[in-house]
């Protein structure tokens, strides 16, 4: 089995992950890691739009069993999750409705207009699922597979390239990793790290949008829906818009910053999404969006923060076709918002932005959204400004 050489850098844009103690999982990375101990990706064995992460590290392996969002597909180019246009997926499924894991015996999938539903199914404990039955049956064995805690709880990356945060009785503690490896925030350890400079560790996006939607920081993937480019922006038009898939399930932290000029038009709705980390099917944690945008336009910053039930949000009031400057984003304890440069408003509250498993999109995240007007100069950082 080929395999795929991914060490991750410590700005992580990963995808939804569940670090499983599973047995069935551990042997299947001890078949594929028989001639190697190096961390690999490996093709699912049952669903092309997913994939197995074996990472060994001292001595200790760990299995990862990810699944790529709704519309994406495993691209074993580019060892991550992609449009299913862009790989040799057909997402088909070959299963009765219903179909058991094969790492896990009380999970199961269902199978959804001849392709797979992305959300897995879990029976309650101490049931197993019996394909034959297509249900969940008594099994006092079956305990399934051990969800690890998130390494948020414990263990944070810090802005300083090899070093991480610690927590323990009393607070946070910053601790180095050894010479060449890195914080991962996927395995809570030190790993293997390729080496980068620290502005392109800080910068996670940078698309210029003057006369295309290349990505310039890290050659991201855009998927570009219908939006087109002239007067040195990205012109978006009802049902237009830009993905960004590799960002699917990022870990934002507590340190984040969006920027951006935008210029709003009149917009068949009064309310809509600029840029989000939503979709229709997942709600947002970090979003800049317009209310009120044909009586009086109010631009909003949105964060969602672990452990907080309510939203932080930052509100300020624009005008129709004008162009505007923006800066959104956290850091540490500080959340704040600049129009044109000037601090609108600055909210103190701890905790980082809670991770949601779908793309970064700038316009349409969904077929609800209608925003209509132009963007460019667009960039997410993990270094704010302030």
């Amino acid at each position: 089995m080929k395999i795929f050489l991914g060490f991750l850098l410590l700005c992580v844009t990963c995808l939804s992950a569940f670090a499983l103690e599973n047995s069935y999982l551990i042997k299947y990375c001890e078949k594929c890691l028989e001639d190697s101990v190096v961390s690999g990706y490996y093709e699912h064995p049952q669903r092309c739009d997913g994939f197995v992460q074996c990472q060994y590290v001292n001595k200790t392996l760990t299995a990862f069993e990810q699944f790529c969002n709704e519309d994406t597909c495993y691209n074993k180019d580019t060892q991550n999750c992609d449009y299913c246009s862009e790989t040799t997926c057909q997402k088909k499924c070959d299963y009765p409705t219903k179909f058991k894991d094969v790492f896990s015996c009380n999970k199961y999938f269902e199978c959804d207009n001849s392709g797979f539903n992305y959300e897995a199914k879990i029976c309650p404990p101490q049931e197993r699922f019996d394909q034959k039955t297509s249900r969940c049956v008594s099994d006092y064995r079956c305990v399934g597979p051990v969800l690890k805690k998130p390494c948020s709880e414990t263990f944070k990356p810090s802005k300083s390239l090899g070093k991480f945060w610690q927590k323990d009785a009393i607070g946070w503690i910053e601790k180095e990793c050894g010479p060449g490896t890195g914080f991962d925030v996927k395995s809570c350890t030190c790993a293997k790290m390729i080496p980068v400079n620290d502005d392109k560790t800080c910068l996670i996006l940078d698309m210029p949008l003057k006369n295309n939607c290349v990505e310039l920081s890290h050659k991201y993937w855009v998927n570009n829906l219908n939006v087109t480019f002239s007067d040195g922006a990205a012109q978006f038009t009802t049902g237009s818009g830009l993905v960004i898939p590799a960002l699917i399930n990022n870990d934002l932290g507590e340190n984040v910053e969006i920027s951006m000029n935008f210029y709003i038009k009149s917009s068949p709705k009064d309310s809509y999404t600029i840029v989000t980390n939503g979709n229709c099917d997942r709600k947002p944690s970090l979003s800049i969006g317009v209310e009120n945008a044909n009586t009086f336009p109010t631009v909003f910053g949105f964060m969602k923060l672990e452990g907080n039930v309510s939203p932080v949000q930052i509100r300020t009031r624009v005008a129709l076709n004008q162009w505007y400057s923006i800066r959104f984003g956290k850091s540490s304890d500080k959340v704040r918002m600049y129009l044109n440069n000037n601090l609108q408003k600055e909210i103190k509250i701890e905790g980082a932005i809670e991770v949601v498993d779908s793309a970064l999109s700038i316009g349409k995240p969904c077929a609800q959204n209608v925003f209509v007007g132009s963007v460019n100069e667009f960039k997410l950082t993990k270094c704010p400004s302030w």
